[in-house]
């Protein structure tokens, strides 16, 4: 696979919570399963009602207008996701994020970055080439 990187932007998580705020964030079935079973869930419920809300037969976290930031999101900012079953578990969108891929006509993909992201935006961080083998990682995901 051919990857355009835009070596212009830099990042590296600066772990500020803004990617876990006000984005709907998809995830499978067995996630949520297994999300259901663990302490950090049942917190999220007592404080919100509800983990998790499903939309078109499809789950997704639940946030509304009181609680727009992830329920998994501690009190410094880090996922409790991450934290207790590891980077790996968690959903495609928060591994992901702030990275964004465009298959171009001719079969690239191409690599941009959100400037919603404080480390992207403050230019923070090595340039995105650095990061090719976990972007390589994430699309073959």
């Amino acid at each position: 696979m051919s990857l355009l990187i835009d070596d212009q932007l830099n990042y590296e998580c600066v772990q500020c919570g803004r990617s876990c705020t006000g984005w709907n964030v998809w995830l499978r079935d067995d996630l949520a399963a297994r999300l259901h079973e663990l302490p950090i869930t049942l917190r999220v419920i007592q404080e919100r009602g509800q983990a998790f809300e499903r939309e078109n037969d499809i789950l997704r976290m639940y946030r509304n207008q009181d609680h727009p930031a992830c329920g998994y999101l501690n009190e410094k900012k880090l996922c409790n996701i991450h934290a207790t079953l590891g980077f790996e578990s968690k959903p495609k969108t928060c591994r992901q994020f702030p990275l964004f891929f465009t298959r171009l006509p001719d079969g690239q993909v191409r690599v941009g970055a959100s400037h919603c992201c404080t480390a992207v935006r403050g230019k923070l961080g090595p340039s995105l080439s650095h990061s090719r083998g976990e972007i390589e990682t994430l699309l073959q995901q």
